[in-house]
């Protein structure tokens, strides 16, 4: 899970929840009509949830959605609690039992139960699996 939140900073919807020299993982949401903008992520040892919105449930401009509104404010708030903390662990630890392999340039995570691919000499993704 955490692999897939991880892929939403670094390029989806939460691109500008990106802070240098820490690992994010995280979720963009926005309400119908713009009501609420919101980002709920985290870091290896921190978890945060930004809201923004109108008290009086009024809609906010078109244009805020959680990943342009919500997603700088909780940027900001890490890259201070990185000031503040140094010692804050910055990459994520792989779970045990689970295998990392690159496929074609890319890092993938695979368990027993969600084998990876097999890939042919030529660097074909396969539909059999591995081990």
């Amino acid at each position: 899970m955490t692999t897939l939140l991880r892929d939403v900073v670094t390029r989806g919807t939460g691109k500008s929840a990106q802070v240098n020299g820490i690992e994010i993982a995280g979720k963009t949401g926005t309400t119908n009509n713009n009501m609420d903008g919101w980002f709920a992520g985290y870091s290896p040892t921190i978890e945060t949830i930004v809201w923004f919105g109108n008290d009086d449930n009024t809609p906010m401009d078109r244009v805020e959605t959680g990943g342009r509104i919500a997603g700088p404010a909780f940027a900001m708030y890490y890259t201070k609690a990185l000031e503040l903390y140094p010692q804050i662990q910055r990459k994520f630890d792989v779970p045990e039992g689970i295998k990392e392999i690159v496929i074609k340039g890319e890092k993938e995570y695979f368990s027993d139960t969600s084998k990876p691919p097999r890939i042919d000499a030529g660097g074909e993704t396969q539909e059999s699996l591995l081990f």
